[in-house]
């Protein structure tokens, strides 16, 4: 079972972690951080109906960093529906995969395909700095205005993927670092064009 952990206090325990875990490090994204936790334990709190734990010690911490190095030599061809189909599959692995790039100019991008049954598929960019590749996208996202509100970006995409799961109702959080872009290709159109746009019109659920 999955739920949110907090820290009493900003204690010795919030401190004993953020002490051992490296200064350059992508938090849980490219490192596994294992401990027995003790605390305060929470459910249906406040209005907001909130399950978490109130960490007040920390034992048994074990931080490893996550091994990339075997599919960022051989990338593992997908696809977004691929990823968010098995996640179990693809966490931790760096994949290779076409799909589009969308942004808003402002509030961060993601990697984006139109699924089985044209429904809209996403995962969101934690970064493409220091991508390989990474100098075509900048060219391409500052043609015309910002984002891609005037734009259509496709790119083969190679990035690290990171997967966290939740506990239904909620969803699942995806990450992917990017680490090199290729063949990419962008059209200007003076107006902002739906992907998964059904032949009636209608725009297909997203996400």
């Amino acid at each position: 079972m999955l739920f949110r952990s907090t820290f009493a206090n900003r204690g010795g325990a919030e401190r004993y972690l953020d002490s051992s875990i490296p200064s350059d490090s992508l938090g849980t994204f490219d490192h596994s951080v294992q401990a027995t936790w003790t605390g305060r334990f929470h459910a249906d709190y406040g209005k907001f109906h909130e399950t978490f734990l109130d960490v007040q010690g920390i034992a048994n911490l074990s931080v490893t960093p996550v091994d990339f190095s075997k599919t960022d030599a051989s990338p593992i061809p997908t696809s977004i529906e691929g990823i968010v189909t098995h996640p179990r599959v693809f966490n931790h692995q760096t994949v290779a995969f076409h799909s589009q790039f969308e942004s808003d100019g402002m509030h961060g991008s993601i990697v984006f395909e139109c699924g089985s049954g044209n429904i809209g598929l996403g995962i969101p960019i934690r970064s493409t700095a220091g991508a390989n590749g990474e100098e075509a996208l900048e060219h391409a996202l500052h043609q015309g205005g910002p984002g891609t509100l005037d734009k259509t970006i496709e790119a083969d995409w190679i990035g690290r993927v990171s997967w966290f799961p939740n506990p239904p109702p909620f969803r699942s959080v995806y990450r992917i670092q990017i680490t090199a872009i290729r063949n990419l290709t962008v059209s200007m159109h003076a107006n902002y064009i739906q992907p998964c746009k059904s032949e009636s019109g209608s725009r297909s659920p997203q996400r």
